[in-house]
């Protein structure tokens, strides 16, 4: 166990600090593409720890000869304790969901041509989010039939895009691997970094379908007067102000950054393949040759007295 422990504590510093190493290499205009490659990272946190790699030869790890392997007992415990609770508060969370979900007021439903939403009215968020699991739904504060048409299109082509994106299951994976490696501040840096880039990129897709920038500013401001209190979804908030900087700065920029998209790809590639195989030791497949103090060890213990009519293999009484 104790050997599981160092072996994903070791790999997830590697994949997250190397990978921060290549986040400048994306463009900032990609934010689908760095949302879609801060996911594979998530997914690579679950699965890296499991590889069958070794970290040490048989006997250095996990043995009580091994003056570090009662502390690295003790973390293991504690990661686990850890990782036990953060679990349980995830699970009370998904229980809290649906309670909420169950006793929200229904207002109908809305198709689009590649999701469904259906629309529940809540006192418990203060602004519109996308949450379910199976069944997308979009959660809307109370006051919402005052809303105007133009700021119901901004709101519905925003939410939509999360639920095209796949945002809910993606972040419950995520708050999963953060449940897991509860203790690695580079993973929580890279969840928020996560919703940073799902906002943006739905910030893109509104503007791409045809919004005005001025009308989807107004639309954003109209839910800042308001107490942001989250209910346990889904896609997070970012500071408002970075997010209408970021997409009035790259609304002419989409186009640009090819190369330099590829080149960030390319290294993020590099850094998962090489943090999988970074610190492997093989396993000796020949017989191990014995070391001279070995040899004299179970030559001593076959024979402590060893004469030259022993050749025989007979035990030797000797004579007065």
């Amino acid at each position: 166990m104790s050997d599981f422990i160092l072996h994903a504590a070791i790999r997830s510093c590697l994949l997250l600090g190397m990978g921060a190493l290549v986040w400048p290499l994306l463009p900032a205009a990609r934010a689908a593409w760095r949302r879609r490659l801060l996911l594979a990272f998530f997914a690579a946190l679950l699965m890296v720890p499991f590889l069958p790699t070794e970290f040490a030869a048989p006997g250095t790890v996990g043995h009580g000869n091994n003056p570090g392997s009662a502390s690295i007992i003790s973390w293991s415990v504690l990661w686990a304790v850890g990782s036990g609770l953060a679990l349980l508060r995830l699970g009370w969370q998904m229980l809290g969901l649906h309670r909420l979900l169950r006793n929200a007021q229904d207002l109908g439903e809305f198709d689009f041509e590649d999701c469904h939403l259906r629309i529940k009215e809540s006192p418990a968020v203060h602004s519109p989010c996308v949450t379910g699991w199976s069944q997308a739904t979009l959660l809307v504060p109370p006051g919402s039939s005052a809303w105007n048409g133009p700021r119901w299109e901004c709101i519905l082509r925003h939410e939509r895009q999360h639920a095209v994106q796949q945002d809910v299951k993606a972040i419950w994976l995520i708050r999963l691997v953060s449940a897991l490696y509860w203790w690695n501040p580079l993973v929580y840096l890279a969840s928020r970094q996560f919703h940073i880039e799902s906002e943006a990129a739905c910030d893109a897709a509104v503007l791409r379908q045809g919004t005005s920038p001025r009308e989807y500013i107004e639309t954003l401001l109209s839910f800042t007067t308001r107490s942001h209190r989250l209910a346990p979804s889904i896609t997070g908030q970012s500071v408002l102000r970075k997010r209408i900087a970021r997409f009035l700065s790259h609304q002419q920029e989409a186009g640009s950054g090819r190369w330099r998209l590829i080149c960030g790809i390319g290294a993020a590639l590099v850094v998962a393949c090489f943090s999988s195989v970074c610190g492997v030791k093989p396993t000796p497949t020949g017989k191990a040759v014995p070391s001279l103090t070995d040899e004299a060890a179970l030559r001593f213990s076959a024979n402590p007295f060893p004469s030259s009519d022993s050749a025989s293999g007979a035990p030797v009484i000797g004579t007065p």
